[in-house]
This record gives structure tokens, sequence and C-alpha cells, in this order.
């Protein structure tokens, strides 16, 4: 049984090309899932990229149920409204990336000409390789830890 173990955690600790993974770190979130999403998201208006070409900040509906898809959020250009399910998160780093990730969309897509490129370019190339989304997700690497480094000093979140 501790052979098993054992194996089991070395696995955990290393990818398959043998390079180490980070350790997780898990948190608890210390205000409601509401209150956290909307101060991850004045975080990314104060720390982010002013967002030109917009005249309203993005509104944020908050859905609780869980989505078949496994669905993390998703941004409605038109309405500029950002859309987190909730639930479907794992952890709050995942949480921070996924409002991050809409945030950036946000600032992506201030026109509807801007919808219908990264449209043409979801059906040309795909989810994956949509420069779009390479770039949300870039952008989403980039602030993610920081977010949560303030985050937690600033006592929404607190390490389990």
């Amino acid at each position: 049984m501790s052979v098993i173990l054992i194996l089991y955690i070395i696995e955990l600790c290393f990818e398959s090309n043998n390079k180490i993974k980070p350790k997780k770190k898990y948190y608890n979130i210390k205000v409601t899932k509401a209150k956290f999403v909307n101060e991850v998201l004045n975080w990314c208006m104060n720390n982010m990229d002013y967002p030109t070409g917009h005249k309203y900040y993005p509104q944020v509906k908050i859905c609780y149920y869980k989505t078949k898809r496994n669905r993390f959020g998703d941004y409605v250009s038109n309405t500029r409204l950002i859309r987190i399910f909730i639930n479907n998160h794992s952890s709050v780093e995942e949480l921070i990336d996924t409002i991050i990730h809409e945030y950036t969309h946000y600032l992506q897509m201030p026109t509807q000409q801007d919808q219908k490129e990264y449209n043409r370019f979801l059906k040309q190339k795909g989810y994956y390789k949509n420069p779009f989304e390479i770039n949300a997700r870039e952008t989403a690497d980039k602030y993610t830890s920081i977010c949560l480094k303030d985050m937690k000093r600033i006592g929404l979140i607190s390490r389990c």
C-alpha cells in the first residue's frame, strides 16, 4: 500500500516530460464569492491596461450552476457582460485566472467589429489558436500570481 502511495505522489510531482510541477497552493476565500469576483475585477481595472475604446466598465454576472462542458467564463461584447461560472472552478487561482482572461476579452473587443474579427479567427483557427484567446491566456498567466498575492495581502484569501 505504501509503495502505491509513493508512486502516486511521484506521479503527481512529475509531468510526462520529467519536469517537476510547481507545488499547488490552496486558498480559502474569506468573503462571499460575489464580493471576491468583484474585487478581482476591480483589481483588473486598477492594475491592467486602461480600457481604451470603452465608455463603460463591464458588468459581471456570477452563475452558480455547473455547466456540462465545464465552462469557466465568457464575455458578451455587445452588452459588455462577463459571466463567471463560479462553481466550475477547482481553485482560487483558477478563478482569478478566468476573471483576468475574461477581462482581457473586454479590453480586446470595444466594438462589434472586434467581435466579428474574433468570430472570424474562431471559425478559421479554432478556439486554442485564435489570437484573441492566445493573448487572453498569456495575459492571465502574466497577472494571476500578482493578483493572487494582492488578494492575500488585503485579506480576501488565506492559505489552507
